[in-house]
């Protein structure tokens, strides 16, 4: 059944801008799961010691898991936009293949540093106040 019959353009350049349009509101829907993420690592419960602080708070962690969330739609959200602009099948697979292999790769580093930063966090938290490294 031709795009037509939905109301839409067949052309090219017409499914490109719709598809376009369709990104805004997604992009919109990120930033605001962002906000909200980004609000809610302000009531995570202390962690003692961590931060260098006696008293603890989940600062560090938790920005280094907003800076990744962030970090990660975006990469995600210019993937999409790349694929829109995809000429044929053999751009799409090359685009896909390095999408993941950088994702694949990103993820084993976020997941590498937030580990030492849970680990630090609680090694600090074991110390007496005033002590931590």
């Amino acid at each position: 059944m031709p795009l037509s019959s939905f109301g839409m353009s067949n052309d090219a350049a017409g499914v490109k801008k719709m598809a376009e349009q369709g990104l805004e509101p997604i992009n919109a829907a990120i930033s605001s799961y962002l906000r909200m993420f980004q609000g809610g690592m302000s009531g995570m419960p202390s962690i003692p010691g961590m931060n260098g602080v006696p008293g603890g708070g989940a600062g560090e962690l938790g920005t280094k898991m907003l800076s990744y969330a962030g970090r990660n739609m975006t990469t995600a959200f210019t993937f999409v936009q790349s694929l829109m602009e995809a000429r044929d099948i053999r751009q799409v697979l090359e685009l896909q293949t390095e999408f993941v292999q950088s994702q694949m790769h990103a993820m084993t580093e976020q997941i590498s540093d937030l580990g030492r930063t849970a680990m630090t966090a609680m090694a600090d938290s074991a110390k007496p106040a005033g002590k931590s490294s």
